[in-house]
């Protein structure tokens, strides 16, 4: 691992399983010899690896995805992520619903799940996001910038039309699985695939179409 991580600068490290970002690590190399820098903490490779090997869970591991301009001015630490749900129907796959998330103060190393502090919002079929939002205190708070740089996140996604063909592009052939979370991040040139859900969360959907009061939705679900 030391090997790959001096070859490409910066590396993350995710559980395979898990939810909301749950073992999620930003690695690049220390300052001192045989050292990583592990979500911003300086740590030697064997405590590192230790800790990997403690938790009893398999990992994957990647390069660092450069996200779009647009976005890295809104949040530079954490790249963003765009939830497009797609879902079988008798005529082809279809995109159910799309959501987004940025990461915050307080959620520095994976923008998570939408109760943890992360910036959220709607992106509609025409790949438009009118405002995002975020707990705090209790109570929902609507925001048309990123609430702690000030950057306007709303508009259209770069590169959508490319993103949602691709993402039913990829459903079709995986024609085994009816309902598939694709999670992607924007770039300057296209877009990247961060992971894809099997069994995708419905919560912050609910926030923007309740789903028995949302026609598709409930036919879908039902």
């Amino acid at each position: 691992m030391f090997s790959i991580v001096e070859k490409l600068g910066k590396v993350v490290v995710k559980r395979l399983g898990g939810s909301g970002g749950e073992g999620f690590s930003r690695v690049e190399l220390g300052e001192g010899a045989g050292s990583l820098v592990v979500n911003g903490v300086e740590m030697a490779v064997d405590d590192y690896y230790s800790t990997l090997v403690s938790s009893g869970s398999e990992f994957v591991m990647t390069e660092e995805v450069k996200q779009c301009r647009k976005y890295q001015q809104a949040w530079p630490d954490v790249c963003h992520c765009i939830r497009i749900q797609t879902v079988s129907t008798p005529s082809g796959a279809r995109i159910l619903f799309n959501f987004v998330r940025f990461g915050g103060a307080g959620q520095d190393w994976c923008t998570g799940h939408t109760l943890g502090g992360s910036v959220f919002g709607e992106v509609d079929s025409q790949g438009s996001i009118e405002a995002v939002y975020r707990f705090e205190d209790g109570t929902v708070r609507r925001y048309s910038e990123h609430p702690d740089t000030g950057v306007r996140i709303t508009g259209r996604v770069p590169n959508w039309d490319l993103i949602c063909e691709k993402c039913l592009e990829m459903h079709e052939y995986l024609s085994d699985l009816d309902y598939l979370g694709w999670d992607v991040a924007a770039t300057d040139e296209g877009f990247v695939i961060l992971e894809v859900n099997s069994l995708s969360a419905i919560s912050p959907v609910q926030f923007f179409h309740p789903i028995r009061r949302d026609g598709e939705l409930n036919k879908f679900f039902s």
